[in-house]
């Protein structure tokens, strides 16, 4: 396995952006949206959180295509846990490198 010394910053900014998403979602829970006004109208209806989500990720495709060139498996990821993006790091991660249809591809 070679040592990867972007893996760390890119894991940081992934549980920034991931935390701040989790406040705006919050922050969102609580503002009443009208739905009757045109989107483009009411400049609350965009809600921040879901561009948030959508760079964090992003930053989880680029971390899973980044461990993939590298072959490294983490055993555990605490940060993506956290914040439940593991499952998407996972899928990321089978669509970079699907498993055999059978074993007689061994």
């Amino acid at each position: 396995m070679i040592h990867n010394s972007e893996r760390l910053p890119l894991v940081i900014q992934i549980g920034l952006i991931a935390a701040q998403a989790r406040v705006y979602s919050a922050l969102d829970e609580q503002r009443l949206i009208n739905v009757a006004i045109d989107p483009h109208e009411d400049p609350q209806h965009f809600l921040a959180s879901d561009h948030l989500w959508f760079d964090a990720l992003n930053g989880v495709i680029k971390l899973a295509e980044m461990d993939h060139r590298y072959d490294f498996t983490p055993e555990t990821s605490p940060m993506l846990s956290e914040f439940g993006l593991l499952q998407e790091y996972w899928r990321a991660r089978d669509r970079l490198d699907p498993q055999p249809e059978s074993d007689d591809e061994y």
